[in-house]
């Protein structure tokens, strides 16, 4: 007899610990037999790396660009000039300098560009 009440007793607990994470949202589903399914919703990540993902991409993109439109020796010449400057031109010039992946993708594009 204790059995079935420790049994019936974690159904319980299982029932409230579904129904906690179902206060932040929920999501219904229909099985293949016609079964209607509520399941909690997924937490979703806090940082947007989908965001982060674009960004990073469209700024390679941009200095592939810079690279093939200006020219390797005057994209260097213009990045040694911010080098030059203050604090915020030193930065902009260390996230500017040339990296592997520009600089291959600036090799393929630069014929386009011409």
């Amino acid at each position: 007899m204790s059995d079935a009440f420790n049994e019936f007793d974690d159904r319980l607990r299982r029932i409230n610990e579904k129904n906690v994470r179902m206060k932040g949202g929920y999501v219904t589903t229909v099985n293949r037999d016609g079964l209607i399914v509520v399941r909690p919703q997924r937490k979703r990540s806090v940082l947007p790396w989908r965001g982060f993902l674009f960004l990073i991409l469209g700024f390679i993109g941009f200095k592939t660009l810079l690279m093939a439109g200006l020219g390797f020796g005057n994209y260097q010449d213009r990045v040694d000039a911010l080098n030059a400057g203050g604090i915020v031109e030193r930065a902009g010039a260390f996230l500017m300098q040339p990296d592997p992946i520009s600089h291959t993708l600036a090799i393929q594009v630069r014929p386009y560009l011409r």
